[in-house]
């Protein structure tokens, strides 16, 4: 009887992580011209960036640019949307959270943060994953015209900016995330502590 049960629970478990995974299409970013593909520094997840990117943030210490791609989260079997400040400053950061303003709405992510130093100078990425709900920002970017999105990354201190993100550049990489699926999976419980 343990047998069965357990020779269930793995043929259930292989069907719904196969239905899971079959959710997604990753042929329309893989032969993307518009995009350079590339593994991320962990080393596990694939990213897709568009080939017109970065975006240049004005902000109130050091100097930074900003990207918003498409990342294929392996462990977690999601294809969600990344926006980035890069930072090269001359103390670290260490950020721990992101505020995002667009037309004065606002929501707080944490972050993922990378840093190096180089002869007393540092580079640091915050990197805050956007999926479920937070998609939403993601359209609103994609509309006409450009959009000012203003950013505040806290951690050891709070650094304040805001970058300029023209539409039709945040069109081409919501389109490419919608015919890969990216828009259709479930995500329900994902990024919850």
């Amino acid at each position: 009887m343990m047998r069965r049960t357990i020779t269930l629970l793995l043929a259930l478990c292989l069907l719904l992580t196969g239905a899971a995974s079959a959710e997604t299409d990753l042929s329309p970013l893989e032969t993307s011209e518009a995009v350079a593909e590339y593994l991320d520094d962990n080393g596990i997840d694939t990213v897709w960036r568009p080939l017109t990117q970065p975006f240049i943030p004005q902000v109130d210490e050091g100097t930074a640019c900003c990207f918003l791609d498409i990342v294929e989260l392996a462990n977690e079997e999601l294809l969600v949307l990344r926006f980035t400040v890069s930072f090269e400053l001359d103390e670290p950061l260490f950020g721990d959270d992101m505020t995002l303003t667009l037309e004065k709405e606002s929501r707080t992510f944490p972050v993922e943060h990378h840093w190096s130093e180089y002869d007393l100078v540092y580079q640091e990425d915050c990197l805050v994953y956007l999926a479920g709900s937070d998609l939403d920002l993601v359209k609103r970017l994609a509309g006409k015209g450009d959009h000012s999105l203003a950013f505040t990354v806290r951690g050891s201190r709070e650094i304040h900016g805001t970058v300029v993100i023209p539409g039709a550049m945040a069109a081409e990489i919501w389109d490419l995330y919608r015919a890969a699926g990216g828009d259709r999976q479930g995500f329900s419980g994902w990024g919850e502590e």
